[in-house]
């Protein structure tokens, strides 16, 4: 058998093709890479605005409690109430 001997041009071409598929990977592999940095951005923008969304329902329940609260028990009415009971404790000699 008879081998066709290799010539500089052919190892050029074989090292130029070489070269030309690493670089075409490494493109790949940087596109890649920008999409997923890309999703990542977007993945954390709606986590932000999913939390922000949350609290802001949080708030307004707790605003609604609050308003309950205040309607079911007047301020004034809670301190006499506690001082009353703090009034029974001393009397009966818990220390609370």
């Amino acid at each position: 058998m008879l081998k066709k001997q290799m010539t500089i041009e052919d190892l050029a071409k074989m090292v130029k093709k070489g070269f030309d598929d690493t670089q075409e990977d490494i493109n790949g592999v940087r596109k890649e890479l920008k999409d997923t940095k890309q999703e990542l951005k977007d993945d954390v923008k709606n986590l932000r605005q999913e939390t922000k969304d949350g609290f802001k329902r949080v708030n307004a329940r707790l605003d609604i409690i609050e308003g309950d609260i205040r309607d079911f028990v007047n301020r004034d009415e809670f301190e006499d109430l506690l001082a009353r009971v703090k009034l029974v404790e001393k009397m009966m000699g818990l220390k609370i």
